[in-house]
C-alpha cells in the first residue's frame, strides 16, 4: 500500500489537478505464499463493496503472484503463464539460449533487463541497505521524539496537576480561616448578646428590688400612720386583738 501510494502520488505536483491522476497497478512477485488457504496463483485487489458488488474506482489495482502456487504446464496458454514461468525459472534460464517459452521479442527484451540487474545487483542491494538504515534512523528518532513529547506532557500534566493541588489548598485554607473567623465574630456576637441580656436582667431585677423596697417603705409608712391613728383614737390595736382571740 505504501509504495502503491507513493507512486500514485508522485504524479501530480500542487500546481496540477487530478485529472492528471492515472491508475497505478502494483505487482508483486512472492517467492512465498502469502494466503495459504488460497489455490489460485494470481490474486488481484482492488477496492470493492461486497455486499453490492460495486468497485469503487479502476486506480488502484495490486496484484500478488504467489509463485509457490503455480505449476507450470506444457504448452504455456497465455502470455500470463509465459511471465509465470519467466518469474519461477529465469533464474535457471540461459539468456543466451532461452528455451521456446521463452523465446520471443517480449522475452528476450526482458531478460536483457534482468541480466542489467543483476549486473547492477551490488550497486542495488547498497542502494536498498542505505535506505533501510535511513529508514529505521528516522523510525527510531521519531520514536524518541514521541517519547520526548510523552515525557514532557506527563511532566506539563504533572505540574498543571501540582499547580491545582495547591491553587485548591490555598483556598481551602482561606475557605477555613474565613469559616474560622466568621466563628469568632458569632462568638462575640453571642457573648456580646449574652453580657448585654445578663446587664439587663440585673437591671431590672434592681429596679425590682428597688420597687420592692419602696413598695414596703409605703406600706410600713402607712402602717404606722394607722397606728398613730389608732392610738389617738384611744385604741389599743395589741388589746383589741387579745380580746377578739379570747
Amino acid at each position: 500500500m505504501y509504495t502503491w501510494s507513493s507512486i500514485y502520488h508522485s504524479q501530480i505536483q500542487a500546481n496540477d489537478n487530478y485529472q492528471k491522476l492515472k491508475p497505478v497497478i502494483s505487482i508483486w512477485i512472492l517467492d512465498g505464499n502469502l494466503f495459504d488457504g488460497v489455490e489460485e496463483c494470481h490474486l488481484p485487489f482492488t477496492l470493492y463493496n461486497q455486499k453490492h458488488q460495486l468497485v469503487l474506482t479502476d486506480h488502484i489495482a495490486i496484484h500478488l503472484l504467489q509463485l509457490p502456487k503455480w505449476q507450470s504446464i506444457d504448452p504455456i496458454a497465455s502470455e500470463k503463464e509465459r511471465w509465470l514461468y519467466l518469474f519461477k525459472e529465469g533464474q535457471n534460464v540461459d539468456i543466451d539460449n532461452p528455451p521456446e517459452t521463452l523465446n520471443t521479442d517480449e522475452m528476450r527484451q526482458v531478460m536483457k533487463v534482468l541480466h542489467r540487474f543483476s549486473e547492477n545487483e551490488t550497486d542495488y542491494l547498497l542502494y536498498q541497505s542505505r535506505l533501510d538504515a535511513v529508514l529505521k534512523e528516522n523510525t527510531y528518532i521519531s520514536a524518541l521524539e514521541d517519547a520526548l513529547k510523552e515525557k514532557e506532557q506527563a511532566v506539563k500534566e504533572k505540574e498543571q496537576q501540582v499547580a491545582k493541588a495547591k491553587e485548591q489548598a490555598a483556598k481551602e485554607k482561606e475557605q477555613a480561616v474565613k469559616e474560622k473567623e466568621q466563628a469568632v465574630k458569632e462568638k462575640e456576637q453571642i457573648v456580646a448578646k449574652v453580657k448585654e441580656q445578663a446587664s439587663k436582667e440585673k437591671e431590672q431585677a434592681a429596679k425590682e428590688k428597688e420597687q420592692a423596697a419602696t413598695e414596703k417603705e409605703q406600706v410600713e409608712k402607712r402602717l404606722n400612720d394607722l397606728m398613730l391613728l389608732l392610738e389617738k383614737k384611744g385604741i389599743d390595736l395589741d388589746n383589741e386583738l387579745m380580746s377578739s382571740q379570747q
